[in-house]
């Protein structure tokens, strides 16, 4: 939010209000047993790396992005199910916030 000062224009400060994280990804289905682990109602924490393998900074480095999640909800699963497909499963997260951690 811009907290704008009296006669100014322009705001002289932006001040964090509500921030979520949220977001689904999709690996391939080979058995249950994955959508089980996620949809288990326990909290779990969660990395995504992300990383340009084309792109050289220096001699042997590459530009990577790392988000950490301390504790996520998983709560929606879908699959897809069409003839002559290869099937998909797609997981909803929901990262949440802890005032302990």
């Amino acid at each position: 939010m811009a907290d704008y000062c009296v006669g100014s224009l322009t705001p002289v400060d932006y001040i964090n209000t509500q921030f979520s994280v949220s977001g689904s990804f999709s690996v391939l289905f080979e058995n249950g047993t994955y959508r089980d682990s996620h949809l288990d109602d326990v909290k779990k924490a969660v990395r995504f790396e992300i990383e340009d393998t084309a792109t050289t900074i220096g001699a042997t480095s590459n530009p990577r992005l790392t988000v950490n999640l301390a504790m996520c909800s998983f709560n929606e699963f879908s699959r897809t199910q069409g003839n002559d497909e290869v099937v998909t499963q797609t997981v909803t997260f929901k990262g949440l916030r802890s005032q302990v951690d």
